[in-house]
């Protein structure tokens, strides 16, 4: 019997990604083009939330779908709709994204509050977290558009062509990975990742080191 193989870890590297958003196109944020600014920000929380593009989509950006917190500090999100993985008994979860103090120019609640100034003017009465920044009319972007975003800051990391077979969804595996590897207890990482079983994450997105 044949079995197909599966590739574990993504073909990509998340420190390599992490330099390259300190630097041009995507630094500084308050001036560089809003294509970049979206990108970082879609990107930084994707990798600290373990979200799926779809969970991107239900953010928004006022309250009660948004509010800041002190202790610790962060960003706590209540999505407008159920997540992907929404079943009978299942908890309508919140989405709580921590600052990163190590690095200003990695954390994502820098992300966030800048993005949010900057697209202020243009997203008018769209309620949602990500707006487009193409010409045109603007628009609460699609899942597939902001698995796009993340997948566009990863090549950009690159470079043109380099990697090749790059999917958005990768960034669950990476960042549960390290965050494990970290000492994160898999408790934790099961409820940010909103995964039902120890089973979901071992056999999907477990990574060595």
């Amino acid at each position: 019997m044949l079995f197909r193989s599966r590739t574990l870890a993504p073909n990509w590297d998340l420190p390599k990604v992490l330099k390259a958003l300190k630097g041009l196109p995507f630094e500084p944020m308050t001036e560089v083009p809003l294509k970049w600014v979206s990108m970082k920000t879609a990107f930084l929380v994707a990798i600290s939330t373990a979200g799926r593009s779809s969970d991107l989509q239900n953010l928004g950006c006022r309250d009660p779908y948004l509010r800041y917190e002190k202790c610790p500090r962060g960003i706590r999100f209540v999505p407008k709709n159920l997540r992907k993985q929404g079943r009978p008994g299942h908890c309508f979860k919140d989405i709580f994204v921590a600052a990163y103090e190590d690095d200003r120019k990695l954390d994502p609640v820098r992300a966030i509050k800048i993005y949010l100034r900057r697209t202020k003017e243009r997203r008018g009465k769209l309620s949602s977290l990500f707006v487009t920044y193409g010409a045109g009319e603007v628009k609460s972007p699609k899942a597939q558009t902001l698995a796009h975003w993340v997948v566009d800051t990863v090549q950009q990391a690159y470079g043109p062509g380099v990697v090749k077979g790059i999917r958005a969804h990768s960034t669950r595996g990476t960042s549960t990975s390290v965050a494990l590897w970290k000492g994160c207890g898999i408790e934790n990482i099961l409820k940010a990742a909103d995964w039902s079983s120890t089973c979901t994450f071992a056999r999907h997105y477990l990574k060595e080191f």
